[in-house]
């Protein structure tokens, strides 16, 4: 199924959950060098039981890659890898396991490139089912793609919910809790992980804020209150956890956003002079080039509603390219309101990112056990300069050739999963007098393509 396919475009929105790839590392020194540890973990363990670590949270928690939960790409999710390092026996820490193509409404392949450079991208069908359910006891890893922070205290009978992952992973540990926070305790971690808050804005953003996937961002307010009464409710139930509590990162460190820009509308002066000769176009005062120029896109429910695109607008990945190139979108036809976020609706999610996190802090703050793994710093430092990682060229948030970012343009590869499961370490190597080993980042499989036959 081809991505101009509209129906194929919202789909594959759908499983963009976000979190916009989002994962940062708040140190000043960008050398990522993998330094060895002795396994030590200082006083992060002082029950005398074996260490175990646990999860909860959105995609990103998961360990989502291109779209889709599919296990050659999950068994690289930040919480497992952070259990190994840990000395956790890999047996013990349980996460969904979906046998290739996996589970979600769309995954991202890549086709190839059109004539301009862009890549053409495809949705492969994945709505696998679980292959280790059954046990009965909560996965150690209970991020689930899609959610809202509401969404890990909701007591709502897991049978009835929306969201279909969570309803497969919440069926398999209800008798231990009827939230995710409860079954994350019932595992009595010593550490857990938290990434949580970027989809109550991003569900929003990734739509074109056309309010087919969430009418609009949660209410800087009650997702203030959400995220207080979450760690609070942590803290009650796990008094003695370390918890690792992820931000959200800006709009323009994510390729999602940034990789079609908003003047890639490449024109001859033939072609400028004919669009300056459209009547609707000189009563709105559009003005083409050539080289160039700005889309003319849609803003708004009605086909009345257009403007020719600037620097503060965004054009969403999912555009379709096909449509772009030879379809005329973007001149004769307006980019449709579902491609693109403009500036109106980018200043307004910028205002609740901003919100979100100060709201964050606030609740990070108000528990000594409870540290920020703050996923803003890094997308923003990758973007701006790169990172360097041992044995690799530097790597950022170009979509494909940076290496951090997959498919979907918003969640990491298994080396970014890997750099974020670096910083969790440095956090506790820091705070608790552990010498936990780093992932070698640069031995993870590079991203996976999946070209298709």
């Amino acid at each position: 199924m081809k991505l101009h396919d509209t129906r194929s475009a919202l789909n594959l929105k759908i499983l963009l959950l976000t979190c916009v790839l989002t994962f940062a590392l708040s140190a000043c020194d960008p050398d990522l060098a993998v330094e060895p540890g002795s396994g030590d973990l200082g006083s992060i363990v002082q029950d005398g039981r074996p260490v175990v670590v646990a999860a909860i949270g959105n995609s990103i928690t998961a360990g989502l890659q291109s779209g889709a939960m599919y296990a050659s790409a999950s068994q690289f999710n930040s919480p497992f890898l952070l259990a190994q390092q840990m000395g956790m026996p890999a047996a013990d820490f349980r996460y969904p396991i979906f046998p290739d193509p996996g589970f979600g409404f769309s995954r991202v392949l890549l086709r190839g490139f059109n004539e301009l450079g862009r890549p053409i991208l495809d949705v492969g069908p994945s709505l696998g089912v679980i292959s280790n359910s059954g046990s009965g006891i909560p996965f150690h890893n209970l991020g689930v793609p899609g959610a809202l922070v509401a969404d890990m205290t909701d007591d709502e009978t897991f049978n009835t919910r929306i969201n279909p992952y969570a309803r497969m992973i919440g069926v398999e540990g209800q008798s231990a809790g009827a939230t995710f926070v409860e079954q994350a305790a019932s595992l009595d971690p010593h550490v857990l992980v938290s990434i949580i808050g970027s989809n109550d804005v991003l569900l929003f953003a990734t739509d074109g804020a056309t309010g087919s996937l969430l009418p609009a961002p949660t209410d800087s307010n009650a997702f203030r209150i959400g995220i207080q009464q979450l760690y609070d409710r942590v803290t009650e139930l796990m008094p003695d956890a370390i918890v690792l509590a992820g931000n959200v990162p800006e709009l323009t460190s994510s390729p999602f956003f940034t990789t079609i820009k908003w003047n890639d509308l490449s024109l001859t002066a033939e072609q400028a002079a004919a669009l300056n000769q459209v009547p609707v176009y000189q009563q709105l005062g559009f003005a083409f080039q050539e080289g160039a120029n700005g889309f003319v896109a849609q803003t708004g429910p009605t086909p009345a509603e257009i403007k020719q695109l600037g620097p503060n607008d965004f054009v969403l990945l999912t555009t379709p390219q096909d449509s772009l190139l030879s379809a005329g979108w973007g001149t004769q036809t307006p980019i449709p309101d579902e491609f693109v976020l403009d500036s109106e609706e980018a200043a307004l999610v910028n205002t609740m990112i901003a919100a979100y996190n100060r709201a964050i802090d606030a609740a990070v703050n108000s528990h000594d056990k409870i540290h920020l793994l703050d996923l803003r710093a890094l997308l923003k430092r990758a973007t701006e300069s790169g990172l360097r990682v041992t044995g690799s060229t530097p790597l950022t948030t170009t979509f494909i050739s940076g290496g951090l970012v997959s498919l979907d343009g918003i969640h990491p590869t298994n080396k970014g999963y890997g750099i974020l499961t670096n910083e969790m370490i440095k956090i506790l190597n820091e705070a608790y007098g552990a010498d936990i080993p780093m992932v070698a980042v640069q031995d993870l499989p590079a991203m996976a393509l999946n070209p298709l036959p």
